[in-house]
């Protein structure tokens, strides 16, 4: 029933009683404005049901007047804004919105004028895509409209080397929508923050094939991205960029190598091709050695836009960091854990230093169903116990740390590796943490973790040298 009718009908009913001096609170005066408004076919059978129902009508006329006249005689605050950048929409929206859910910047833009427009004739695996996101919202949608094809866009490209998959927890569905617009207004608008999606909003695309045509042409691009040597060993380690680095970086690589690609003419299987397969390598060991020097600290939306506007003046084939300056940042920082002072030799800095390090020296990984793991070849617990200086950046150090499966992780878990019994156990260690099986006994012991480092030192550093140029020369 419609709010409005009920207001309108309750209105012209009390402006009958009080034009006819009766009582609106008489169900004869009900029936009387009833008769007057529609032709009653049965009297007795209509008088019954208003007695019957008497009680709840008027209620109900009470409470419509109530409403009403709170509304009349109440006092709403209008805040008038123009020209407001979405930055500052979203600060005033959480301002007043202060008890309530926070929402974030594309939520709000959400509500703008152009992302509502209706795309025309949009594709059947528009259609498609879009039901499921408002089924996962937990609403309905007739149509679809602009705002839909972003907020899908990630579900759509599918798995690839650069995003990780999204769980459906509250916080990874905001993040998945939100990537899907900046991925969209670093390509189109050239940057990706709130400013940029909302100018997207507003860009002359034809909504209902262009952003078909560029899902179409990101899988094709991931496809040629894999197959290069390289990256098809970072993908047999389960692992993709964002998880090794950042969301900014992951976001960064993917719309810098698209338009890369696009500059190369799209290319598929031609030396182009192979220019391009190159070009993500050196931009993604560029990427690694920027995060490890804590360039993306801070805002990464300006670096991401930099980025863009410096890719024009790229060469065919990117200029790749010198091997000198990898050789230094080991030598001088990660190797040189007790001399430096620094906190920085953490987890986090050093995960992408392994993953990188092992697809450099073309290590597969296992062929298995379990996660991967990041393993202390000297457990944590040795170093918790002894009184070594140093021992928490000694403890993560690269030249401690290796790659297993979770399986055989959790079944190595805290012990020395004199005590692994399982001859399987002892044939991945060896394998995947480079370490002979008649060195066990002196890596078990705590004290001797210099020795081990002597020793690792050189696996390492061969990687991001003489593994690294085979790949760039080649």
């Amino acid at each position: 029933m419609s709010s409005r009718k009920v207001k309108t009908f309750i209105d012209e009913y009390r402006k009958y009683c009080d034009d006819e001096f009766i009582e609106y609170d008489d169900e004869k005066s009900f029936y009387n404005f009833l008769s007057l408004r529609c032709v009653i076919q049965d009297e007795k059978k209509t008088r019954a049901c208003i007695n019957e129902k008497w009680a709840a009508i008027k209620e109900r006329i009470l409470i419509v007047e109530k409403i009403d006249s709170l509304l009349t005689n109440s006092k709403i605050g209008v805040i008038e804004v123009k020209n407001l950048t979405p930055s500052d929409s979203q600060k005033i929206f959480n301002i007043i919105n202060s008890e309530g859910e926070k929402l974030t910047a594309v939520e709000i833009l959400s509500a703008k004028p152009h992302w509502n427009i209706i795309v025309e004739n949009p594709s059947q695996g528009t259609i498609d895509a879009t039901k499921e996101l408002y089924k996962r919202i937990g609403t309905m949608q007739s149509d679809v409209v602009r705002w839909d094809l972003p907020a899908a866009f990630l579900k759509r490209i599918g798995k690839n080397i650069a995003i990780r998959q999204f769980s459906d927890s509250k916080s990874d569905f905001e993040k998945e929508l939100t990537y899907g617009f900046k991925i969209l207004s670093g390509i189109y608008v050239g940057g990706v923050k709130k400013e940029s999606i909302e100018e997207l909003s507003k860009a002359p695309l034809n909504w209902s094939s262009e952003i078909d045509e560029l899902i179409y042409d990101l899988q094709n691009m991931f496809k040629l991205i894999s197959s290069f040597e390289y990256f098809k060993y970072l993908k047999s380690w389960s692992t993709t960029i964002m998880e090794l680095t950042s969301d900014a970086i992951a976001l960064n690589f993917i719309i810098v190598a698209y338009k890369d690609w696009c500059r190369k003419g799209k290319p598929i299987g031609d030396t182009k091709a192979k220019q391009f397969q190159k070009n993500c390598f050196i931009l993604w060991d560029r990427l690694i050695f920027e995060y490890i020097n804590k360039q993306w600290r801070g805002s990464g939306d300006q670096k991401v836009a930099n980025n863009i506007v410096s890719l024009k003046n790229e060469p065919d084939i990117f200029i790749p960091v010198h091997v000198d300056k990898w050789k230094s940042i080991l030598e001088d920082q990660i190797f040189a854990y007790s001399t430096i002072e620094t906190t920085d030799i953490s987890m986090v800095m050093m995960k992408p230093l392994l993953y990188h390090s092992y697809c450099l020296m073309k290590m597969q990984g296992p062929d298995t169903c379990y996660d991967i793991e990041i393993d202390h070849i000297i457990p944590q617990t040795l170093f918790n116990e002894s009184s070594i200086p140093r021992k928490e950046i000694i403890q993560n150090n690269l030249l401690n740390l290796g790659l297993l499966p979770k399986d055989e992780n959790v079944a190595k878990s805290n012990k020395k590796l004199i005590m692994i019994d399982s001859q399987w156990l002892k044939d991945q260690i060896v394998k995947y943490e480079f370490i002979a099986e008649s060195k066990f006994g002196d890596y078990s012991n705590v004290n001797n973790y210099q020795t081990m480092f002597d020793d690792r030192e050189k696996i390492f550093l061969d990687a991001y040298t003489i593994k690294r140029n085979d790949i760039l020369n080649n």
